[in-house]
């Protein structure tokens, strides 16, 4: 898909989201973080407190790589209110 056909969809998504309510609406590669290093070792320093879940190795995974959830995306939507 060339560039401009990605900012159209982009601009649809986005407007359609707030059409939907949402506040916020980013779109974003779901390549690997280079900040996962940075994530773990704020696990390791405990804190996440009660939010066990975070540590957890599907979560672990899904953030080190979200390919590794969903081998074939291209694009992660995140929403927001």
């Amino acid at each position: 898909m060339d560039k401009r056909t990605q900012a159209y969809y982009a601009k649809r998504i986005k407007e359609q989201a707030k059409e939907l309510g949402f506040d916020l609406c980013g779109i974003t590669s779901p390549d690997p973080p280079p900040h996962f290093n940075n994530y773990m070792e704020w696990l390791s320093e405990g804190f996440h407190g009660n939010m066990e879940y975070m540590n957890k190795e599907r979560a672990r995974n899904c953030r080190e790589d979200p390919k590794n959830i969903f081998p074939e995306c291209k694009s992660i939507i995140v929403l927001a209110e």
